[in-house]
């Protein structure tokens, strides 16, 4: 440190020794002259670029170095000023404590950026985990899902035969029965129907009704004939549809619909003889308060 304010000095002591006024000879005072020149000094003084030097510290100057100076700016002359170079601001040095500080916030960044990599790889862990676990629960309800049906179905004649003078009368109304049946080994829960002779009989049921594996539940719908339908149930010839949509919950209590669909030729007094329903099933949906027979 020493050696670089010395040759700091010797640097500035340098340049003050190229920039300074040589020394003027004298000459015979003249007052006009000696002004001109002064006023042509200070416009020199003025357009000139102050010198780094000049920014320096300068040193004290004596009453008598003062009056000095003044009777020699009077004179047109100027001697040299001492220069005061100061010391130059020391540069901090690092100690032991701050290389501590800093290895330690470099191991709490890796800390910080270890913990983000192994909570993303936790969260990808668990994603494929439930992933798995979700499919199995699919495959799972595939392997065991269960199904209901419907089976027995009849047709016969719902009030009883009437007779007019020995000649039995074929009664106007029909019932319609059949027995909705869990084919399963696991229990369910048999929740609404939804029954409908085309074009203008439905009824909504609910039930809410336990079935145990191969149990049946009897359901039946009274079809009031019209006279066309009459005339054609006299000839062997009545044909008529029977859709029916089962609501019920599953051993995984979700709830599930089916549909089903028959077609019925019936015959007094209790002929009927199914066909496979022809065309699309509608997706029924049960409407609690409805029941229209027509």
């Amino acid at each position: 440190m020493s050696n670089l304010s010395s040759q700091l000095l010797r640097f500035a002591m340098l340049l003050v020794i190229v920039q300074a006024v040589p020394p003027v000879p004298r000459k015979t005072f003249n007052a006009g002259a000696g002004a001109a020149e002064q006023n042509k000094k200070q416009a020199d003084d003025k357009k000139k670029p102050a010198s780094p030097v000049e920014n320096l510290s300068v040193g004290k100057v004596t009453p008598a170095e003062s009056s000095k100076d003044e009777s020699t700016k009077k004179n047109g002359q100027y001697a040299p000023e001492s220069i005061t170079i100061a010391e130059a601001a020391p540069v901090p040095v690092r100690d032991w404590v701050d290389y501590v500080g800093l290895v330690l916030a470099a191991l709490l960044s890796f800390a910080g950026i270890g913990g983000i990599i192994y909570a993303y790889k936790t969260l990808k862990a668990i994603q494929v985990q439930s992933a798995a676990t979700e499919k199995s629960v699919r495959l799972q309800e595939v392997g065991m899902q269960q199904w209901i049906n419907i089976q027995d179905v009849e047709v016969s004649i719902a009030k009883g035969w009437t007779y007019v003078m020995g000649v039995p009368q074929i009664p106007d109304t029909l019932k319609v029965s059949f027995n909705a049946i869990n084919s399963t080994k696991m229990p369910m829960i048999l929740e609404w129907a939804v029954i409908k002779i085309p074009p203008s009989v439905r009824d909504d049921r609910t039930f809410h009704h336990f079935l145990a594996p191969d149990d049946v539940y009897p359901i039946n719908i009274i079809l009031e004939l019209n006279s066309e339908r009459l005339e054609a149930y006299k000839k062997s010839q009545l044909v008529f549809q029977l859709i029916v949509t089962l609501g019920y919950t599953d051993a995984f209590e979700k709830l599930r619909r089916q549909p089903f669909g028959v077609t019925c030729l019936c015959s007094p007094p209790h002929g009927c003889v199914l066909s496979p329903f022809e065309g699309a099933l509608p997706d029924d949906t049960i409407n609690l308060g409805q029941s229209d027979q027509g």
